[in-house]
């Protein structure tokens, strides 16, 4: 049962991680007011900046990870993003918020790289495809749920309510792998579904 659970929280922290993305571009028009002086190019550049860290650090990115561990280097990620999204629900300044994007680059860069490797090693041979599947799933799905579901909290609570809803999505998936990934990694070729 750990490996399943394992899995489902390796998932969890890639919705958190595509979040990350989407959560700004479902704030893209309260943004444009809020950060008016940017304009519009300057709030399309707070939306893709996370995804220009993947394009810059990719490559060097499973090093650092082999290097530090995939369970440090996704507890250390979660961390990071929860940190970020709770500064971002202050609305700092432009360049403040281009600063904690920045970051949270890093957090995501290092959440999709652990993801699939760490679902392969916990899912046993015959379960790969499926718990590959169940990965391949977040960035959509997550994208779907926001759309769906923020745009109510915002009107409801105001932008600050979705960070702070994302950084305590983070935290959950901190909790949840920091107690599960340990004996699952180590012990991969025990792992599996049951039955």
């Amino acid at each position: 049962m750990r490996p399943v659970l394992t899995i489902f929280a390796i998932w969890l922290a890639g919705l958190g991680a595509a979040a990350q993305f989407g959560k700004i571009s479902i704030l893209y028009s309260d943004f444009e007011r809020t950060y008016a002086g940017a304009g519009a190019l300057g709030i399309g550049v707070m939306v893709s900046v996370v995804g220009m860290v993947g394009l810059v650090f990719g490559t060097s990115a499973g090093l650092l990870v082999a290097r530090i561990g995939p369970r440090r280097a996704i507890l250390a990620a979660l961390a990071l993003g929860a940190m970020v999204s709770l500064v971002q629900s202050a609305l700092p300044s432009y360049p403040v918020m281009m600063a904690s994007r920045v970051l949270e680059g890093v957090s995501h860069l290092a959440i999709v790289v652990v993801g699939p490797t760490a679902i392969a090693t916990v899912a046993a041979g015959r379960w790969q495809g499926a718990a590959m599947t169940l990965w391949s799933s977040f960035f959509g799905l997550a994208y779907a749920l926001l759309a769906w579901l923020a745009p109510e909290l915002v009107a409801a609570q105001g932008a600050a309510a979705l960070f702070q809803v994302h950084a305590a999505w983070m935290l959950g998936c901190l909790a949840l792998l920091g107690a599960l990934m340990p004996r699952a990694c180590r012990h991969s070729s025990d792992s599996g579904f049951p039955g």
